[in-house]
């Protein structure tokens, strides 16, 4: 008991720290960057919190985050709106044409299989419209007009700042209503591998805050202890595929700054000390049995099902009807997508849909290895983030379902040096 109330006071003060910190920058920099930071940190942190507040007050939590899909999809909706009377050329760029191709191409298939062809979907098609539009193609066209090259560097420390009240919240709220005695932070409503990933982006932002020479030390430590409290949460959550996409996320940034490295071992060092206030057995445990426990099985049996399907089908997939067929083909009803984005997209639309999907993912990494190269490393965490993203959707969700990923594949398409000196005339 003594650990959880060091701890429920850990995460208090820090998140006392973090509004103090918050409301003194709000104060000096009410700025377009600040406003854009706000968003992207709802959009990556809103989830987790809205979900805890659901179940914290009783309410239907499918509700809750169909409203809260909702405000962020018209938020991103008048973005692209206000884009295309301020600067339509920005939608014409390869990464918006890309992000657009794919996801008309997803829909119609949709509406064809299931209007046409009278498929039977794993899900009511409303869902994948409201996931798929709400939570993945507007918020991410929206993020990549928002989170220009001109105001590079502004957005981490707010976004850092607001993500920690966030989870933060989320995490006191969790002390004090269920308790810390599970072996997981979940929640009926809330999948612990989305957790899991929340609090691992938010310790992300952190660390790349470090690798801002220009901060004070104040500002580091600050930076420094929410990474910890993120590191902590995200290990604690127990996904074994964000622990690994994390883990490389960080060797992305300690290799690539140019800062000094100890820094980096700071909040690592602090995480473990927070984690022996838990038992960390139930992670342990998994992560030995990890490729040969059920759960991972029926995803390998998924995938090698996929690989089948897309063998039979190389030039259109064989649509939404393969969902329900992969499931009876594994054996379990919850397995109705194999876990990863490429499989899933080879086997649902074939070619034509993963080409314009790997488009996405290939400017992506064109950007960020040409923002490298080209400037400073206040950048590093949109780069990080879209290595903790593909981490994500490389072991779990579908593509309606995963917004990290297309929000993390606009931020680091941003970044191009090109598009930079476009925004700059």
């Amino acid at each position: 008991m003594q650990s959880v109330a060091s701890w429920q006071a850990f995460v208090l003060l820090c998140m006392i720290d973090c509004f103090a910190s918050l409301t003194g920058f709000l104060r000096k920099k009410c700025s377009f960057a600040t406003y854009a930071s706000f968003y992207i940190a709802l959009l990556l942190f809103g989830q987790v919190f809205f979900s805890t507040i659901a179940y914290k007050l009783g309410l239907e939590n499918r509700l809750v985050m169909l409203l809260f899909r909702a405000a962020i999809a018209f938020s991103g909706l008048f973005v692209i709106l206000r884009a295309f009377f301020a600067n339509k050329r920005q939608l014409f760029e390869a990464f918006p044409l890309s992000l657009t191709v794919f996801w008309s191409l997803y829909f119609v298939g949709l509406l064809r299989d299931h209007f046409v062809f009278r498929v039977a979907t794993a899900l009511p098609v409303w869902e994948f419209f409201a996931w798929g539009i709400g939570g993945c193609f507007l918020p991410s066209l929206a993020c990549y007009l928002l989170v220009g090259n001109s105001d590079r560097g502004q957005y981490p420390a707010s976004i850092v700042c607001l993500g920690f009240l966030l989870l933060g919240s989320s995490t006191a709220l969790f002390a004090f209503s269920p308790g810390l005695d599970f072996h997981r932070f979940q929640l009926p409503s809330l999948n612990p591998i989305n957790a899991s990933h929340s609090f691992f982006v938010l310790s992300l932002f952190s660390i790349s805050c470090l690798a801002n020479r220009q901060s004070s030390l104040a500002k580091s430590l600050c930076s420094a202890g929410v990474a910890a409290f993120g590191v902590s949460m995200g290990i604690y959550a127990g996904s074994r595929g964000a622990l690994l996409a994390f883990v490389c996320a960080f060797l992305v940034i300690f290799f690539m700054s140019k800062f000094n490295k100890l820094w980096a071992l700071v909040p690592l060092l602090f995480s473990a000390y927070l984690l022996i206030q838990f038992d960390p057995s139930d992670l342990v445990g998994r992560l030995s049995t990890a490729g040969s426990d059920l759960n991972s099985v029926s995803r390998l049996s998924a995938i090698h099902e996929s690989v089948s399907v897309f063998l039979a089908h190389p030039f259109l997939g064989a649509g939404f009807g393969y969902h329900l067929d992969l499931s009876a083909a594994v054996g379990y009803p919850q397995m109705w997508y194999p876990h990863n984005f490429i499989f899933e997209s080879l086997a649902l639309g074939g070619l034509f849909l993963t080409i314009p999907l790997l488009a996405c993912f290939v400017l992506a990494i064109r950007s960020c290895i040409g923002f490298l190269g080209h400037s400073s490393m206040s950048e590093l965490w949109r780069i990080a983030i879209l290595v903790q993203a593909t981490g994500y959707v490389a072991f779990s969700g579908h593509l309606a379902n995963v917004p990290l990923f297309w929000i993390a594949l606009a931020l680091a398409s941003s970044l191009d040096p090109q598009r930079l000196a476009k925004t700059n005339t």
